[in-house]
């Protein structure tokens, strides 16, 4: 159901079910019928802003201008992509990923990093050092203002048995575990098509249709645990 949001307006709450106890207190779950894929869709521009909003943050000019580079978004990117030149990769894919970007609107890792080197660090290490609010971003609140409406445990269970699978995971104490140096050094930039997404410990992060599409990935989820 739609909830109030940090924005003051109204948001798909990341609850799916909600259990009443006998004492009265309450359970809310979010369910995934799959193993894996989409947790969470949002624009750029609003992804930034409402996660400086939740987690009383504040992301510099620098992490800002790397996101809109990698997912789209600067006003600039089409000079870049042309001026920015990529090394050690063969002329055909280089083709292929100036194509790609073109299309998109955006830079891959390759030409992030050879236009600004310390940009595409700072989009890793924003990512390293905040990866415990991204999850509980994706999995428990979103931008549900009221803690009320946010989900306190993830259950992948299939009714239709199209996978063997009835899990309940805790949010909260997967978002402590994750936030250590072994799943940190999972962050780094994926490897299709000189780098279109980013691998995170729970799964990844692509550009999809304009916005930030974080995915989620079961195999992974069970590592934290």
């Amino acid at each position: 159901k739609n909830v109030e949001d940090v924005f003051g307006g109204n948001t798909k709450s990341k609850t799916d079910l909600t259990i009443t106890l006998e004492n009265n207190g309450k359970s809310n779950i979010s369910i995934k019928k799959s193993l894996g894929g989409q947790v969470y869709l949002i624009g750029i521009e609003r992804f930034l802003r409402g996660f400086e909003i939740q987690f009383k943050k504040e992301i510099s000019q620098d992490v800002e201008r790397s996101f809109k580079l990698f997912f789209g978004g600067a006003e600039d990117i089409i000079s870049i992509i042309d001026n920015a030149g990529i090394k050690n990769i063969k002329d055909e894919t280089k083709k292929k990923i100036k194509n790609y970007e073109k299309r998109k609107n955006r830079v891959t890792w390759s030409t992030l990093r050879e236009y600004d080197l310390e940009l595409s660090n700072t989009l890793i290490k924003w990512f390293k050092q905040n990866i415990k609010d991204i999850f509980l971003f994706c999995f428990q609140r979103g931008l549900s203002k009221k803690q009320t409406d946010w989900a306190n445990f993830v259950w992948y269970k299939n009714e239709l048995d199209e996978n063997k699978i009835d899990l309940i995971l805790d949010i909260k104490k997967l978002s402590v575990k994750i936030n250590n140096d072994s799943f940190k050094s999972m962050i780094i930039p994926g490897k299709t098509l000189g780098g279109t997404t980013l691998q995170l410990p729970f799964g990844f992060v692509q550009w999809h249709q304009g916005q930030i599409q974080f995915h989620h990935n079961l195999n992974l989820m069970t590592q934290i645990v």
